[in-house]
């Protein structure tokens, strides 16, 4: 998935629904969306998309019910308790349902460890001929209080410091190159059994 600098030719994609009603929080849009835990339900729309001609496909990633502040409260604790669908494994479910169209998934770095990112989207890429790609993010997707170490949740410019080490970590062994690393956040020294990124 990887384009040039200057190629500047809009791109537009699906973001597909994790759960039943992803931006919109209301319960009478919920009961309109089809059963988003079913397969059968994002095959149709995938491939759909591809025959379409769309360019690829998107999807977010909570981890906790609070993702949403505010607008839980206004609209209901129960309502904003949704299940929602973990990205990477859905793009492992559509890749197979689908032949060219590539696969956006959010993954937060807050949470994640580099080397299971690494991993995970070594996976991916191979699996999908190359048609993987990441949203790397620095929130914790809502996972305050479920993880030890979110409980002092860090400011901004320290999750973004982080963020950039763990890039670091996770590109140096998608190329398949032993990692000898130590700094302020992450320490990782080894080599990560393959496959490694198909994409350069």
């Amino acid at each position: 998935m990887e384009r040039s600098p200057t190629d500047r030719t809009m791109r537009i994609g699906l973001f597909c629904p994790h759960t039943h009603t992803p931006h919109i929080r209301s319960k009478t849009i919920r009961e309109w969306v089809p059963d988003v835990f079913d397969l059968e339900v994002h095959r149709r729309v995938v491939t759909a998309c591809e025959a379409g001609g769309l360019d690829f496909l998107f999807t977010l990633d909570n981890w906790g019910v609070e993702s949403w502040g505010g607008q839980r409260e206004r609209a209901g604790a129960d309502h904003l308790r949704e299940n929602g669908l973990m990205g990477p494994i859905l793009a492992a479910s559509l890749f197979a349902m689908t032949c060219h169209i590539p696969f956006i998934t959010t993954i937060h770095t807050s949470i994640l460890h580099p080397v299971h990112v690494a991993r995970v989207g070594a996976n991916l890429d191979t699996l999908s001929q190359g048609r993987w790609g990441i949203n790397l993010v620095t929130g914790s997707g809502g996972a305050e209080g479920l993880f030890e170490n979110l409980e002092a949740h860090p400011d901004h410019d320290e999750r973004y410091a982080m963020a950039e080490e763990a890039f670091t970590i996770i590109t140096q062994l998608w190329r398949g190159e032993s990692c000898d690393f130590e700094g302020a956040y992450y320490r990782v020294k080894g080599d990560l059994i393959g496959p490694t990124a198909v994409q350069p």
